[in-house]
Formats: structure tokens, C-alpha cells, sequence
């Protein structure tokens, strides 16, 4: 069975990759540590023993984390890589804790990981290109990211920022229309109201006179209600100000009477975050820009001058044109070539339709903004010896090893995981009942407020009482625009329905009744008609079959890989408990 199943490094590992790799956020700087707590009398602890001698490591801190638990050849494994992986918080435990934590499954997922990364040294995997491109690539985002962060750390939300993002999203218009079926009295009517005179009394009149539908009476609508027409006017519109926009069912004449701003916490809330954003944004181009003035010398005039999109030279000329656009000082410059080629990735469909519709030189500003500003960052994220720091040494190393071990995988262990045809017949066999295809039901509803009358409305129909003189007669019914659900006339698969009507619609057939309660709302449900959840044929299961096998498939022969490297590579583990 030919399957072509795409795996990220991280589905391939499976449960050899609890947490190894994982990517510490970009430094920030580190408030001062707390004031030690008086010692408790049960310390969770690190029991090892290494040359025959016992040690104990606190678990929570700082200096513990260092504390080499396993060695892998000549590598080790932290206490804090493990503690990362367990996934356990850096606070004492209360007393309900677990008296003892079991650590070896995770470590040995860890021992394993690092055996495949030595491999693939061995193989030479570190010095292919893509893998060098790779990490080079993570330690630049890496520094840029740092450096970000140093820059934007005093940062504040403005309040006047707040306060215009949180009236941009709860304003609220009050206005007033009236529908006309022709333009030429929608804009009869416009003109006359521009004139002076009363919406209202002018109003009455079109309506009197069938020029006109709707009510007079003025109603609050936000934005995210109108139509784009409509938003477009009224966001610049000062009260009074009337317009004609066409609509679906004819001319609708609008005026705008005033605005109000409602009180929403969780608006609010997302204000100060945008705000606090826009302030960080601000923090950082600033800082930016003053690396520019301190490094860089651009030449303006020529990066004007450039054209990208002009027949001569041509783009694919203009890739090899060193000129220099910025001078970067104890850099290599910044050249036309370099920027030639970062236009080419922004438009990686191709140039050739971007150059035509005039979008390359107008992008030519920004992406060489962008990418001197990476430059400049990085000059001087080495000016600030960011990588010397012990923390981004340890986040590089586990990218290293992040990347080998999927280099390894890729290489020596996925060329040679197969699944046949036999296998996935065989694994549908054993195991039938978990592939099928869900109910699905062709619904229509009455919906009412208490359960006295949708009960008796549901003994009226199933007396034989017509379900259409029912849902124009029956009193209690909740009007349509304020049900919670509607199931008027839609096919559902059994799988988006409550639980309990899922569960009540099992075996229904057309023309049965059911009744359920959501959000407080009582739906009698009739069932037009039903199709039963049925066994799924193996050849519509074969493309999720063909996917788990592989998986089972390429965990078992990682596990007899690393059986292997252990005997080709030499492991000692220290940690023998973690408890108190």
C-alpha cells in the first residue's frame, strides 16, 4: 500500500520528544529572585549517585538545575532538562503531592534522544548544508528576538491609545433609515433633507405615500452589524449627516444621530493589549532606528533609483548587482543584489505577475527595512555578547540537537518504515467499530420557553396534531431571532449536536419527535429524515489506517535503533529518585 504520509519531526519522534526540545521564550530580564522560604521538613529532592558516592539536589533551584542526572558519551543531561520535560512546576509541592515521582520513562525518552543526535554526528549529518542553514537561521531569529526584548522591556500602554482602541471597537452609531424601491426618490428625498428639512416629517410623508418602508424610530448598531457601505459612512460621519447607499432590496436613505460607547470590560481589556503592542512596536522601531544612525550609512538616492521592475538590466540582472545600498559599519554591505533577492522570497509564487501589477518596487522600501534592520540587530546582539549568555547557549543546544535528531530520523530510520496493503486490511479488521461515518439528521424544531409547553405541544404532535398548524398556533414559542439554536430545515451530522439530542436521535427515523433542552430553551425536534451512522468501507479508512500504522510503524523502529546505540555508545545514568 503506497502511502505518502507528510510527518513533522516532532509526530515521527512521538514519545521519544516529551519536551527535549522545547524553545524557551526570548529572554526578558530576570526580576530578583524571592526571599527563600524557611525550609520545609519534606523538600522535594534529586537522589543520584555518581563514583560509588550520594548526592541529593534540591529540585527548584536555580544552581540544582546544572546537576548532570545522565551522561550520554560525553554529553549530559540536566536536572532542569528533565524537570522541563516532566513538565514540573518550579514550586514546592503541597502536601498532596506524590511522595515519590516515577522520572525513568522520561529520561530514558531523553537518553534516547541524545544517542540519535550522536549517531547522527557520526554520520556526518551536522555538516550538511540544510542543517547548517537551519540552525544558522534559529540563531539569527533567536538574537533578533533578544534584542527585541531588551528593547521593548519599559514599554507602557498609552492611555490615549487605550482609550481610542477600546472606542474603535465598542462604538456604537445611532441611526435612522428608511428603504426606498427606487433611486430616483431615495435621492429625492436625500436632497430634500439636505436642504433642511425633518427626517421625521419627511419620512411620514414617503411612507404615506408608498415611496418608502420601514420605521422612523432610531435604533443603535455597531459596526460589525452594517454593511460595508454603511461602516464606510458613518465612521467619518458627524451627527445629522444623511446618505443613499444601495442595498439588496433597494435604496436605503441613512442618517446618523449620534454615537455611544457602551461599557465592556473584555473590550477594555483587549484595548490595553493592543495598546501595550502599539507601545512595544513604538519601543523597538525607535531603538531600530538609532542602530541606524549608529552603524549604517544608507545610500537613499540609489535605493530610490533602482527600479525592480523596468525591462533593463532586468530583475534577474539585478541579482548580481553589487552595489551598496548600506554601508554597515565592520559589516559587509548591504547591496542592491540583497535586496534583489529578499524582493524575490517576499514573492515567491514569482516575480513575473507582481512586476506587472506594479507591487515590486512598492514593497522594495519595506523589505529593505526589514532585512538591514536584521543586520543591524544582529551587530548588535554581538556588541551585547547576548551568546555568550549561559541561557541562549542552552536554548542553541537543544535546537542542535532538535535538528540532528530529525536529520537522523529522516535519513536512517523513515527510508525504511513501510506499510503494505495486508497490514492496514488486518488492522481494519481488529479494529472495524472505530472507523464509521456519523449519523446524519434533516431537522426542523419548535422552540419554547418553559418545558410545560413544548411538552404539550410535543403530546399534540404525536396525537397527530400538523406540525405546521402547530408551529403557527402553539403559544410559548420563542421568536426566531432569539433561539439559541436553530434547527429549522438543516442537515447536522450527529457528531455537532448536544450530547443528549445525539444520544436521543440514535435510531430515529423520519418522522419521529424528540425533545431537548439547550441554554434553557425547549426544542421539540421533528425529524424530516435520518441516514444512521454506518461502518466506514476500508478504502475510505485506508488513508488513516496507512498514517497510524506508519507511526506505530516508525516508533518501534526508533526503539530498535536506540536499543542498538546503546550498546555503540556508553550511558550512565545518575538520578535514582525524586522525592522527599
Amino acid at each position: 500500500m503506497k502511502l505518502r504520509i507528510l510527518l513533522s519531526t516532532f509526530a515521527i519522534a512521538g514519545p521519544l520528544l516529551t519536551s527535549a526540545a522545547a524553545t524557551p521564550p526570548p529572554a526578558q530580564p530576570q526580576p530578583a529572585a524571592p526571599a527563600a522560604a524557611p525550609a520545609a521538613p519534606a523538600q522535594m529532592r534529586a537522589f543520584l549517585v555518581r563514583d560509588g558516592r550520594e548526592t541529593q539536589a534540591p529540585l527548584f533551584s536555580i544552581e540544582a538545575g546544572a546537576v548532570a542526572v545522565a551522561k550520554v558519551g560525553d554529553e549530559a543531561i540536566t536536572l532542569e532538562a528533565l524537570m522541563t520535560a516532566l513538565g514540573m512546576s518550579h514550586q514546592a509541592h503541597g502536601e498532596g503531592a506524590a511522595r515519590q515521582h516515577d522520572f525513568k520513562p522520561v529520561l530514558d525518552r531523553l537518553i534516547d534522544i541524545k544517542l540519535c543526535v550522536l549517531e547522527a554526528r557520526e554520520m556526518a549529518l551536522d555538516e550538511l548544508p540544510e542543517v547548517k542553514q537551519a540552525i544558522e537561521q534559529e540563531e539569527n531569529s533567536e538574537l533578533i528576538a533578544r534584542v527585541r526584548a531588551l528593547a521593548i522591556k519599559d514599554a507602557k500602554a498609552s492611555p490615549a491609545d487605550v482609550d481610542r482602541f477600546y472606542k474603535d471597537a465598542v462604538r456604537e452609531w445611532k441611526l435612522r433609515s428608511l428603504l426606498f424601491d427606487k433611486e430616483v426618490d431615495a435621492q429625492a428625498f436625500l436632497k430634500v433633507l439636505r436642504s433642511g428639512k425633518s427626517f421625521e416629517a419627511m419620512g411620514k410623508k414617503a411612507l404615506a405615500d408608498k415611496k418608502a418602508k420601514g420605521s422612523l424610530e432610531a435604533a443603535y448598531a455597531a459596526s460589525a452589524g452594517m454593511l460595508p457601505q454603511v461602516a464606510q459612512f458613518v465612521a467619518k460621519a458627524k451627527p445629522g449627516a444623511v446618505t443613499v447607499v444601495k442595498v439588496v432590496e433597494g435604496w436605503s436613505t441613512v442618517q446618523v444621530l449620534g454615537t455611544r460607547y457602551p461599557e465592556d470590560p473584555g473590550a477594555r481589556a483587549r484595548a490595553g493589549e493592543r495598546a501595550l503592542q502599539a507601545a512595544r512596536d513604538r519601543a523597538a522601531n525607535q531603538y531600530y532606528d538609532a542602530l541606524a544612525k549608529k552603524y549604517a550609512r544608507v545610500d537613499w538616492k540609489l535605493l530610490d533609483a533602482v527600479d525592480f521592475e523596468a525591462p533593463k538590466p532586468g530583475f534577474e540582472a539585478l541579482k548580481k548587482d553589487q552595489r551598496p545600498l548600506a554601508r554597515i559599519e565592520g559589516e559587509k554591505p548591504f547591496t542592491v543584489a540583497d535586496l534583489t533577492s529578499g524582493l524575490e522570497m517576499k514573492f515567491f509564487h514569482g516575480v513575473e505577475s507582481p512586476i506587472k501589477e506594479h507591487r515590486v518596487n512598492e514593497a522594495k522600501h519595506e523589505v529593505f527595512r526589514t532585512l538591514s534592520r536584521k543586520r543591524l540587530v544582529v551587530k548588535e546582539a554581538a556588541r551585547l555578547h547576548i551568546a555568550d549568555s549561559e541561557d541562549f547557549r542552552r536554548h542553541m543546544a537543544e535546537f542542535r540537537d532538535a535538528t540532528l535528531f530529525t536529520a537522523y530520523v529522516e535519513r536512517a530510520i523513515l527510508p525504511d518504515v513501510k506499510v503494505n496493503e495486508k497490514e492496514g486490511q488486518e488492522y481494519y479488521a481488529k479494529h472495524k467499530g472505530e472507523f464509521t461515518t456519523p449519523a446524519v439528521y434533516k431537522l426542523e424544531s419548535l422552540t419554547f420557553a418553559t418545558s410545560a409547553d413544548a411538552q404539550a405541544a410535543l403530546a399534540k404532535l404525536r396525537s397527530g396534531t400538523d406540525f405546521k398548524f402547530l408551529r403557527t398556533n402553539a403559544s410559548g414559542q420563542v421568536k426566531e431571532d432569539a433561539r439559541t439554536a436553530q434547527l429549522d430545515g438543516t442537515t447536522l451530522s450527529a457528531n455537532t449536536l448536544t450530547p443528549r439530542l445525539r444520544e436521543q436521535l440514535a435510531g430515529a427515523k423520519a418522522g419521529d419527535y424528540r425533545l431537548d433542552e439547550i441554554d434553557g430553551q425547549f426544542y421539540v425536534v421533528r425529524v424530516v429524515n435520518a441516514t444512521q451512522q454506518q461502518a466506514q468501507p476500508y478504502q475510505e479508512a485506508r488513508g488513516a489506517i496507512g498514517k497510524k500504522l506508519i507511526g506505530d510503524n516508525l516508533q518501534r523502529a526508533l526503539q530498535d535503533a536506540t536499543v542498538k546505540l546503546r550498546k555503540h555508545h556508553e550511558v550512565a545514568v545518575y538520578l535514582t529518585k525524586i522525592g522527599y
